[in-house]
């Protein structure tokens, strides 16, 4: 898919949205945008969403697994911050990245 044509269908402020939204409870927000995401991508596309609770990782391994023939992690583990780097900034030591690719 063209970079210019996901912008339009993304705009900038989506993303600040889905983060302010994404803090209810039962992770609506969250599943909604993973159920959207996977037809933009093409095939080989890549996503990275990174999550800040557990509650938001453990519903993104979830949707992972539970779309395996269409989907497929990029790493066997997930991306987290290290020690040098969660000291300078407190605030993200809870981060936690995750990748998924398109598979068909």
């Amino acid at each position: 898919m063209n970079c210019n044509l996901l912008k339009l269908l993304l705009p900038p402020y989506y993303f600040q949205k889905l983060q302010f939204c994404g803090h209810e409870s039962d992770g609506r927000v969250l599943q909604q945008f993973l159920n959207d995401i996977i037809p933009l991508l093409s095939i080989g596309g890549r996503c990275s969403v990174i999550t800040f609770h557990s509650l938001e990782d453990r519903l993104l391994k979830r949707f992972i697994r539970s779309h395996k023939d269409v989907i497929q992690p990029v790493n066997k583990r997930v991306f987290q911050l290290t020690y040098h780097e969660a000291k300078k900034n407190t605030r993200a030591r809870s981060a936690k990245c995750r990748v998924f690719e398109r598979i068909k």
